[in-house]
């Protein structure tokens, strides 16, 4: 029986921890971008007048570092709109729509790292406390679990 006491004290300090400690360590971007295509595309200065068809628009905007799937920007919302540049590759440059209706190149960078599933799930998890909750809730089932187990595998008394 002391056992679970033990395990019970553990749990509820580990959960008191969770539920009070509401302040997130994150990081911010080094420069503006977006992705398109599965590359980056720095923000430069340079406005644009001569585009060509819309390619596709921002589907995930966050200004917190991290990796993310799709077209994704940290500097323009969700439905900013991209565009071709008349006389450029889009291997090389992509115009983005600011809002009042100017287009800003953006330069190609490199192939962006997507997500992971599991990357996906730990960032939703830190947004989310109910989701960090659940899985303290689990975790310490199985613990709980495990040392009825063992206490009955080995026949241990209180």
């Amino acid at each position: 029986m002391k056992m679970l006491k033990s395990v019970s004290f553990i749990f509820a300090l580990l959960l008191a921890f969770q539920i009070f400690s509401g302040s997130h360590v994150s990081a911010s971007w080094a420069y503006p971008f977006v992705v398109w295509d599965h590359y980056t595309y720095s923000i430069s200065e340079e406005y644009v007048d001569q585009v060509g068809k819309e390619i596709g628009e921002v589907t995930k905007y966050s200004d917190q570092e991290g990796a993310y799937t799709g077209n994704f920007s940290n500097q323009y919302k969700k439905g900013t709109k991209y565009f071709e540049i008349k006389g450029i590759s889009t291997d090389k440059a992509i115009a983005v729509q600011e809002p009042g209706g100017k287009y800003i190149k953006a330069i190609r960078e490199h192939k962006y790292q997507e997500a992971s599933l599991v990357g996906n799930f730990m960032r939703e998890a830190e947004a989310n406390p109910w989701i960090s909750f659940l899985v303290l809730v689990g975790a310490a089932s199985v613990l709980i679990v495990s040392c009825k187990s063992l206490k009955d595998k080995f026949h241990i008394e209180d």
